[in-house]
């Protein structure tokens, strides 16, 4: 009687639950609908806001001289807190782009939406705090005009850009493994914040021994763009050649390896030598002990 009573006790458990989750799901698509019908209805009166401004310039252009002036139409739509940059309109929030000589309504474009892309695309020389330090490049694509790009990090702006364009391109120089921030500022003055940070591994250019290898140390050898290494080490002769056959230029890496006695005797006579391609300067009449 007992297990009974246990295995009854269960399934009404079980059936509880179901209905809960049943009840949880169909709250999250009411409130998915709600939030969606809201959008619309401020969409459509942003448009229907839009639409009866431009109908307010087609009557001026039609009755007064002036209505050709390069501000007029920006004049009209700011006497409405309607803002125009180009083609692109922006009320309250939602953007829109217009016919400046038909004055219509061409596309919706919706809300700001901006992003960003960020590229690894040739590893540089440790900085002095030991931190790896890489050339990026940084893509921002924007559905609508942006004014400025500021570039910032732990220790405030270090960069700021005009944006002309929808899509704003930049190389630069950063330390890999730290948070950066990107404030984008739209036309229409609201900011939007975007944050990256890079690594070693998102490096995806060519490896060692590839063709176009920057390299950087001397046991790292540079490859030029159309080469490749086919035996030998940095230490006992890297060999590269020209990956076309009909080419067949091959070029050897030698080490310039030199014992204490021939340093100590570059050194004396006041000669600059390579050592694993880093350069020693010797001053002239060094005494040498």
């Amino acid at each position: 009687m007992k297990t009974k009573n246990i295995k009854i006790s269960m399934l009404i458990l079980i059936v509880l639950i179901l209905i809960i989750g049943i009840i949880l799901i169909n709250n999250t698509e009411i409130l998915k609908r709600i939030r969606k019908d809201r959008e619309q209805m401020l969409e459509q009166e942003a448009t229907t806001k839009l639409e009866q401004a431009l109908e307010i310039a087609k009557t001026r252009k039609e009755t007064d001289e002036n209505y050709n002036n390069a501000e007029y139409l920006e004049n009209i739509l700011k006497e409405q807190s309607i803002g125009i940059y180009g083609n692109i309109a922006i009320v309250n929030d939602y953007n829109f782009e217009i016919d400046r000589e038909n004055l219509n309504v061409t596309r919706t474009i919706g809300k700001t939406n901006v992003s960003i892309e960020t590229k690894v695309v040739k590893l540089l020389d440790k900085s002095a705090n030991g931190k790896q330090r890489a050339q990026i490049e940084i893509i921002v694509t924007s559905n609508t005009p942006l004014d400025n790009i500021i570039f910032e990090n732990e220790n405030g702006t270090f960069d700021k850009q005009k944006a002309e364009e929808l899509t704003y391109t930049k190389k630069m120089e950063i330390e890999l493994d730290k948070e950066y921030v990107i404030t984008m500022v739209g036309k229409d003055g609201k900011l939007s914040k975007k944050i990256f940070r890079n690594t070693k591994d998102d490096y995806q250019g060519p490896g060692p021994g590839e063709s176009g290898h920057e390299g950087g140390t001397y046991n790292d050898p540079y490859v030029p763009v159309g080469f490749k290494h086919t035996e030998g080490t940095w230490n006992s002769g890297y060999t590269i050649i020209g990956e076309t056959a009909s080419i067949g230029n091959e070029f050897v890496w030698v080490p310039c390896v030199l014992t204490v006695e021939e340093q100590q005797a570059a050194q004396k006579n006041g000669e600059s030598v390579q050592i694993f391609q880093k350069k020693l300067d010797y001053p002239k009449n060094n005494r040498y002990y």
